[in-house]
């Protein structure tokens, strides 16, 4: 995960520059889509999450919410979270957004949930909860 972290942050940082001041750092970084070069540095593509002696194999479908729902449960997530997870799903589909762990009500929802690993809230770790949590929204979604 460091390494791949690593990555990411270099090819930021060559995309974006060193001695860049403070004033164009905004502009420059605005030209990056950094969720999507982040999310292919961390996670790559695939179905199948391995971290350590853990397997997860994310197999939900496209606009499957209770399939979603079903994979994040395997993590080790309440009910009462799970509930929490289709509504700020769907609040995002609502206002016509594509639900994605870096912004929005979903965005909102990971970022907590991945706290939760962080407190032993689930059975997991935080590496493992956030791939695949990724992966299972990616698979709702139909992105890559």
């Amino acid at each position: 995960m460091r390494s791949r972290l690593l990555d990411f942050t270099l090819e930021l940082r060559g995309i974006v520059g060193i001695d860049v001041p403070e004033k164009e750092l905004a502009a420059k970084a605005a030209t990056v889509d950094t969720g999507k070069m982040f999310q292919t540095a961390i996670y790559n593509t695939g179905g199948t999450v391995i971290v350590g002696s853990q397997n997860f194999q994310v197999t939900n479908q496209k606009e499957d919410i209770e399939g979603l729902l079903q994979e994040v449960k395997k993590l080790g997530f309440e009910q009462a979270e799970l509930e929490n997870l289709r509504k700020e799903v769907l609040e995002d589909r609502s206002k016509g957004k594509t639900p994605d762990v870096t912004e929005g009500e979903t965005g909102k929802w990971f970022t907590r949930a991945v706290k939760g690993a962080g407190r032993g809230v689930v059975k997991a770790g935080v590496d493992v909860v956030s791939s695949v949590i990724v992966k299972a929204i990616q698979a709702y979604t139909g992105g890559a």
